[in-house]
């Protein structure tokens, strides 16, 4: 059975980008590794997509019911401080996503 996940240093990846490319092409990811240690993962456009997709839904929900549970615009500001807290611990969840975030109506 042949490994769907490479593992490759970071010079070997740089030296072989154009094969790695090619792999995620076909659907195989590749981990980057720097002195031994996972840094980054070269993974099919798919497969992101998916992820930053998940994330976006976790992420409205999390919105939504926050509305709902708003009781007076007073605690609005604090709520999308902690709206703001959650986007920077999921990096790359707003960039290129592809999607709003919309208020639910009646706001």
């Amino acid at each position: 059975m042949v490994d769907l996940i490479l593992r490759k240093g970071a010079e070997e990846a740089r030296n072989q980008l154009p094969d790695l490319l090619d792999a995620a092409k076909q659907g195989r990811s590749t981990i980057i590794t720097r002195h031994g240690r996972p840094v980054a993962a070269l993974v099919p456009i798919e497969a992101y997509g998916a992820v930053i997709r998940q994330q976006l839904a976790i992420l409205h929900d999390i919105v939504a019911e926050a509305f709902e549970n708003t009781a007076s615009s007073r605690r609005l500001p604090r709520m999308m401080g902690d709206v703001c807290v959650i986007t920077n611990h999921f990096p790359g969840l707003m960039a290129g996503a592809g999607s709003v975030l919309t208020r639910p109506s009646g706001i």
